[in-house]
């Protein structure tokens, strides 16, 4: 059953039972009203004959009719003998005298009122009695047919106009049940627009009353989390599926070349010295699956929500320039034939993690040598800034394109994939800077410097350095010195 009807069918029911109260409430005041107005007659036709003298003239003046009595006459002697009966109606057709026995004549005496039925069941009357001073028994008796023929035609209208009352008020509940559930229904409409894959579609929330409002608002607010969420998870989702064909990808090249080696030694095709030759080739393609395993499982911990949990960070002072001096001298020992030189003020503190500070400013001279010629020049920049600190990697390479910028940071993402590869680069470790960067709360950019070359900037935006001077660290070196 719907609502609408629910709500109707009450409303109905309960507009029927208060005019159906009402109804009997008037027509019992009706009919006490109409036997008092009849008793008070009686008692006035009653007065004139105990007492033989003019009523008073307040009193009510019995009803009289030249074609016949209204009401029936009866005296009763003192032993009980019908001594007078006159009946009412006209002369020529009078109507049945009321029949009463021994307790209503009892009754009457006791100067009390009663009613009594016709011989014939014909006519009910309302009857009154008074005692004369002789001892008789006055007695006058009015027929009820009028009074219930006239309450008869009051029930009949009372139900007619009940009747149509309740057709009214449930015609306007109906009307007024529509135009108020007619938000509620867009928004059902709308949920199930929703619900058939049409996302976008919006629930109205300024129409209606103010609970309907207020449940299109809660609605509105619901739908637009939920398709935030889905369009949140799709992109999760692809996202997932890009970086597992990418690993999958990453992983196949040096997986097929062992797999080529191994084969080439066990059929015997190698000689001693290709042998050799294959062992360094397995070696160095393992150590290329065990680096890209070990950044893969390293972005996995950083994505995990609880990743903080598991390695809490080792929040510290750091010393920027300290770190970056290490990072400096041992890019050096691993690539001596290029020029890296050290630009930082001593000291820069920041608040963060030192480990993590390491391991960004090594990725991204890494990045230097995976995506630069050979002996292209490099330089790590500290500064300290008014909201904090600064770590600049820059070379004087190619640069990169400028629509290139926006994906730098992206996993497996190469500007020159079969360069890359072939140097050792798996597209991670920028990715792995940006993830290390949001866990120590700093930010990373990059950019193409105006005379050449890449700058990659990691901004610390708490923790700010404490050193003024401009004095260059390094082994020894004055300040732009090579290392």
């Amino acid at each position: 059953m719907s609502l609408r009807l629910r709500l109707t069918l009450s409303i109905s029911l309960v507009v029927a039972l208060s005019l159906g109260l009402l109804g009997f409430a008037l027509v019992r005041s009706t009919r006490m009203g109409l036997l008092n107005t009849i008793e008070q007659q009686l008692e006035h036709s009653l007065y004139i004959r105990a007492n033989s003298i003019p009523p008073p003239a307040t009193a009510p003046q019995p009803v009289s009719d030249p074609r016949g009595r209204e009401t029936a006459h009866i005296v009763v002697s003192p032993t009980g003998i019908i001594i007078v009966s006159e009946p009412s109606g006209p002369p020529s057709d009078p109507s049945p005298l009321p029949l009463l026995g021994a307790d209503d004549l009892a009754t009457l005496r006791a100067g009390r009122s009663t009613t009594a039925d016709a011989a014939d069941h014909s006519l009910s009357y309302l009857v009154r009695g008074a005692l004369t001073a002789d001892g008789r028994l006055e007695i006058e008796a009015a027929p009820l047919d009028g009074l219930e023929s006239t309450m008869s035609t009051l029930v009949r209208r009372l139900v007619i106009g009940t009747l149509i009352t309740l057709l009214l008020a449930a015609a306007a509940v109906v009307l007024v049940l529509r135009r108020g559930l007619r938000p509620l229904r867009q928004v059902i409409e709308t949920a199930d627009a929703v619900a058939a894959g049409e996302r976008e579609q919006r629930i109205p929330t300024d129409a209606g009353p103010a609970e309907i409002r207020h449940l299109a608002g809660a609605l509105d607010r619901m739908l637009q989390q939920q398709r935030a969420s889905l369009t949140a998870m799709e992109e999760t989702e692809g996202r997932l599926r890009r970086f597992i064909s990418d690993a999958s990808h990453e992983l196949q090249t040096p997986i097929t070349s062992v797999l080529g080696w191994t084969q080439l030694q066990r059929r015997g095709a190698l000689d001693a010295k290709g042998e050799v030759a294959a062992m360094a080739r397995i070696e160095a393609e393992s150590r290329r699956m065990a680096a890209l395993v070990e950044d893969l499982l390293l972005l996995a911990r950083l994505d995990e929500p609880n990743a903080l949990q598991a390695r809490p960070l080792q929040l510290g002072h750091t010393d920027l320039s300290a770190v970056a001096n290490d990072a400096v001298i041992d890019a050096s020992a691993v690539e001596p034939a290029r020029p890296i030189t050290l630009d930082a003020p001593m000291p820069v503190i920041v608040q963060g993690d030192a480990g993590h500070v390491r391991q960004m400013i090594d990725n991204l001279l890494r990045n230097v040598r995976v995506h630069t010629p050979a002996g292209t020049p490099a330089r790590v920049v500290v500064r300290s800034t008014a909201t904090g600190a600064t770590v600049t990697v820059q070379d004087d390479g190619p640069g990169i394109e400028p629509e290139h910028l926006e994906h730098v940071f992206d996993r497996f993402w190469r500007s020159d994939p079969s360069r890359a590869r072939s140097t050792g680069g798996s597209g991670l470790g920028l990715a792995i800077v940006v993830a290390l960067a949001e866990a120590n709360d700093a930010t990373v950019t990059a950019a193409n410097r105006p005379t050449g070359g890449a700058a990659f900037t990691v901004t610390f935006a708490i923790g700010t350095g404490s050193g003024t001077g401009s004095e260059t660290l390094g082994s020894a070196s004055p300040p732009g010195a090579e290392v």
